[in-house]
């Protein structure tokens, strides 16, 4: 087996809140409620964009850091069935066993 470290800097944090804005209204709306309605109907998803990426101006980096750790943990099997899919659409198979993400620069 092999064992392949990456470490991110520089994330651009609002382009993940983008991505994930799609999962946050799917959950949402899994749970219904006015808030999901809300979303689902009349609040377009370009300012849902705005918004978030407005908030995450009031974060520290280690905040976004953490947000970004817990979707990547959260989502896991998404992620590795992506890169799965990526390497044989390019010729190459392989198995991801698995994936996790820690804060390099936190020490514990």
């Amino acid at each position: 087996m092999i064992e392949i470290t990456v470490q991110l800097e520089d994330v651009d944090y609002s382009g993940i809140a983008e991505l994930a804005m799609p999962i946050v209204k799917e959950k949402l709306a899994e749970n219904g409620g006015f808030i999901a309605g809300l979303f689902g109907k009349h609040i377009p998803e370009a300012a849902l964009n705005s918004a978030l990426s407005g908030f995450l101006k009031f974060l520290t980096p280690e905040q976004k850091d953490e947000i970004v750790l817990s979707l990547i943990n959260k989502y896991e099997d998404k992620i590795v069935n992506i890169l799965q899919q990526t390497a044989s659409n390019h010729g190459v198979n392989l198995t991801v066993k698995g994936l996790s993400a820690s804060n390099a620069g936190k020490e514990t």
